[in-house]
């Protein structure tokens, strides 16, 4: 089984609809069999800092269907985009055998 998850950290994004991408990322959550389960989980001290977890079979279909509903979404993708880091799993190994997609520093490759 392969993970992806979203984190999102509001601080960096002022004008970001909170409710609007919870909608959005429980959507994802949704989207049957190729999620299999999710977690959410919310806190933070400084702002509202989110993690989404989603576990997938398929997870480059799964990646396509993030960036399609969420990253590229007109008038609200490059806002997710500015406040997420996305990494997902690639092995059995779980978080040890990582590849990072999105990231809001544009200086960190992805």
């Amino acid at each position: 089984m392969r993970a992806l998850n979203i984190q999102i950290q509001t601080n960096r994004e002022p004008s970001l609809d909170v409710d609007r991408l919870r909608r959005i990322l429980d959507d994802l959550s949704n989207l049957k069999p190729l999620v299999e389960s999710a977690i959410r989980d919310e806190g933070g001290e400084h702002g509202l800092l989110m993690n989404y977890t989603y576990q997938t079979a398929d997870l480059p279909a799964f990646w396509v269907a993030v960036q399609e509903r969420l990253l590229s979404v007109p008038d609200f993708g490059e806002k997710a985009r500015n406040c997420s880091t996305i990494i997902a799993s690639r092995g059995d190994d779980g978080w040890e055998n990582y590849l990072l997609l999105q990231h809001f520093d544009p200086f960190i490759e992805t």
